[in-house]
C-alpha cells in the first residue's frame, strides 16, 4: 500500500501475486490464467489494485478500482504502460 515508488507498495504487490494469488489457486477451483484473473479494491485498495495490474500483468488481466485514492506515481507508472494497459480491463468508479 501507499505510493507505488515506496519499497512497501512494491513488496505489497510481489506478496499478493507471488504468494497470495498461487496459494488461492491451489486451495480453491478457480481459473489461474490472467484473463481470469482480477484485483479489486476501495480508496487506497483501488490504487493497489491498479498497481498490481501493472507491475504483474502476467498474472493479472484486470482491475476494479472504487472510489481509489490515486497518487502521481500511479498515474505517471499508467501513462508509461498505455501498452500493457491496452490489453486489459479497468473499471474506475468514483464517489
Amino acid at each position: 500500500y501507499g505510493d507505488v515508488s515506496l519499497p512497501f507498495a512494491q513488496a505489497h504487490a510481489d506478496f499478493v501475486a507471488l504468494t497470495v494469488k498461487p496459494l488461492v489457486d491451489n486451495q480453491f477451483h478457480s481459473n489461474p490464467a490472467p484473463d481470469q484473473t482480477f484485483a479489486m479494491g476501495s480508496s487506497l485498495g483501488g490504487q493497489a489494485s491498479l498497481h498490481l495490474l501493472l507491475r504483474h500483468g502476467d498474472k493479472f488481466g484486470g482491475a476494479a478500482c472504487l472510489s481509489p485514492a490515486f497518487g502521481p506515481a500511479i498515474l505517471d507508472q499508467a501513462r508509461k504502460s498505455r501498452e500493457l494497459l491496452k490489453e486489459k480491463r479497468i473499471y474506475v468508479d468514483i464517489g
